[in-house]
């Protein structure tokens, strides 16, 4: 089937750097996550300017960058019990 598209490989990067970034706002670290969020966002707007994506998730990519946008405002959860940072779920899509 060849190498992944180049647009396939930045998705999963701007997916790696959303978890990323979730994990330091759970941390406490509201600017190391707005860094990854921001490098999250520009690998999804490069994967638009390449024509878009079928992610194969029930979520699009501009919805993505729509949720980002969103959270990255966000304050860190100040809890020792597990919360949702997001607040979208990455399924994937019934369509084949």
């Amino acid at each position: 089937s060849g190498p992944p598209r180049r647009g396939t490989l930045e998705a999963y990067k701007a997916l790696i750097l959303l978890a990323a970034a979730g994990v330091k706002l759970r941390e406490g670290k509201p600017r190391p996550s707005a860094r990854h969020y921001g490098r999250a966002a520009a690998h999804l707007r490069a994967v638009q300017e390449q024509g878009g994506l079928e992610t194969g998730l029930t979520i699009t990519v501009a919805e993505l960058l729509e949720h980002i946008g969103q959270v990255a405002s966000v304050a860190p959860p100040r809890s020792d019990e597990p919360q949702a940072v997001f607040s979208f779920l990455l399924l994937p899509s019934c369509r084949r």
